[in-house]
């Protein structure tokens, strides 16, 4: 019987799933997606303020995802594996 299943399920069509990424945990998305988020985003974005110094200036009007990314703190030692992750920015 379960074989019969999934031979049906096979001949109705392809199964399909769409996907997005999310910058941030919190942000808004789909609920009819698969929805991905990845601390490599946070780790970039803390990079680049790393590397210019400090965080950028908000513009005007505010960008809650700018916002949001100061706000929160990622410890990358804590999320990745040690020696095995690289981040650019």
């Amino acid at each position: 019987m379960k074989r019969v299943a999934i031979i049906l399920l096979c001949l109705a069509g392809p199964i399909r799933a769409d996907i997005t990424a999310v910058p941030d945990p919190r942000s808004k998305f789909d609920l009819d997606l698969t929805v991905v988020w990845s601390p490599l985003f946070k780790a970039t974005w803390d990079a680049n303020n790393r590397y210019h110094g400090g965080k950028p200036e908000q513009p005007t009007p505010d960008n809650e995802l700018m916002k949001r990314l100061d706000e929160s703190a990622l410890n990358p030692d804590s999320v990745f594996p040690k020696g095995c992750w690289k981040t650019w920015a």
